[in-house]
C-alpha cells in the first residue's frame, strides 16, 4: 500500500490562491497577530506559511510544527492530520509513529476522509499501533464511504482476499468499481483481471481491456504488461 508524501509537498497544495505578491510581509504579519490572539484558521496558515517560507516569512519546520501544535489541540481538524504527516516524517519535530496516529486518529474521529485513511494504512500494516486487519477495514470503510478512491480499493482488497473480514469477491468488486471510475488505476487494473477471470463478475474479455486501458494510460505496470501479452 502507498503510504505518505512528503509533507511540504502536502502542504504547497493548501496554500490559498492570489496570497502571493508585494504585501507578502504584511500579509504575514497579519496573519501572525490573529494566530497569536488564538485564531485557530490562522495558526493553522502560520504554520504554512513557515513551512513553505511564503508570506514574509523565513522558512522554518520548527516554528512550522509549533503553530501545527496549536491549531491541532483548538480542534482544527486539517492541522491534526498536518500534524500526524509532521510525526511520521520527523519534520520539525523527531520522527514518533504512536505520536503521528494520535493525531491522525483525531482527525479522522473527525471524519477527515485522508485520515480515516491513513488510519486504515496504520492499523494493516502496524505503523504506530498493533497490527489489526479488522480494525484497518473498519477505517477505509468510513474513507470509502466518504468517496476516497484508495480507501475504496483498499477496501475491496480487503474483502478480495478476505483479510480483516469474509472474503466476499462481489462486495470486492463493488468497492474496486467505485475507485476504478473515480480514475484510481490500481482499482482499474485489479478490476480488469477480476473480468478476465471471472472473479466475482461473470467472465468479460471485453470490458478486462477496457479497464485494463485505463490502468495503463496512467501507466499501471501491471496493466501494461496484461495488455502486451493478451491483448496485442
Amino acid at each position: 500500500m502507498k503510504l505518505f508524501s512528503h509533507v511540504v509537498i502536502i502542504l504547497c497544495l493548501l496554500i490559498y490562491g492570489g496570497l502571493c505578491g508585494a504585501q507578502e510581509t504584511v500579509q504575514f504579519q497579519q496573519m501572525k497577530r490573529r494566530a497569536q490572539q488564538g485564531d485557530a484558521e490562522a495558526q493553522y496558515m502560520l504554520a504554512v506559511f513557515y513551512a513553505l517560507g511564503k508570506q514574509g516569512a523565513t522558512k522554518d519546520l520548527t516554528s512550522a510544527a509549533v503553530w501545527l501544535r496549536k491549531a491541532a489541540e483548538q480542534g482544527h481538524a486539517q492541522a491534526q492530520y498536518m500534524m500526524f504527516l509532521t510525526y511520521f516524517e520527523g519534520q520539525g519535530v523527531k520522527q514518533n509513529y504512536q505520536e503521528a496516529v494520535k493525531w491522525c486518529r483525531k482527525a479522522a474521529e473527525q471524519k477527515h476522509s485522508e485520515a480515516q485513511r491513513k488510519m486504515g494504512v496504520c492499523y494493516a500494516q502496524g505503523i504506530g499501533v498493533i497490527q489489526d486487519s479488522a480494525e484497518a477495514v473498519k477505517w477505509f470503510r468510513k474513507a470509502a464511504e466518504q468517496g476516497d478512491a484508495e480507501a475504496q480499493y483498499h477496501l475491496g482488497t480487503s474483502y478480495f482476499h478476505g483479510i480483516g473480514s469474509a472474503k466476499n469477491t462481489t462486495e470486492a468488486i463493488r468497492w474496486f468499481s467505485k475507485a476504478a471510475k473515480q480514475g484510481y488505476a490500481d482499482a482499474q487494473s485489479i478490476l480488469g483481471v477480476c473480468y478476465m477471470g471471472g472473479y466475482g463478475v461473470p467472465e468479460d474479455w471485453q470490458k478486462a481491456e477496457y479497464w485494463l486501458r485505463k490502468a495503463a494510460s496512467q501507466g499501471q505496470r501491471g496493466a501494461i504488461d496484461l495488455l502486451r501479452k493478451y491483448f496485442n
